[in-house]
């Protein structure tokens, strides 16, 4: 939620937690224009955790306009 509103120029964001048996799925929407490639650190060190622990991030412009972030780590 800190790169939405330091990056994003959004009007709207959206977090779900979602807690499903035996994962834990994080996914972040805004309706953004920002120019953020996804190279950042920020997202670096968010990819690099999750896989630490065995999960995975995905990062990138949505269809149409935004912005989606998913993370899925082992619940």
């Amino acid at each position: 939620m800190t790169n939405v509103r330091k990056h994003a120029d959004a009007s709207h964001a959206e977090l779900v937690l979602d807690y499903t048996d035996p994962v834990v799925r994080l996914d972040v929407r805004d309706d953004g224009t920002g120019t953020a490639t996804g190279d950042g650190y920020g997202l670096v060190g968010l990819r690099e955790r999750a896989a630490h622990v065995g999960g995975s991030l995905r990062a990138g412009r949505a269809p149409g306009e935004g912005w989606t972030l998913t993370m899925e780590v082992p619940g």
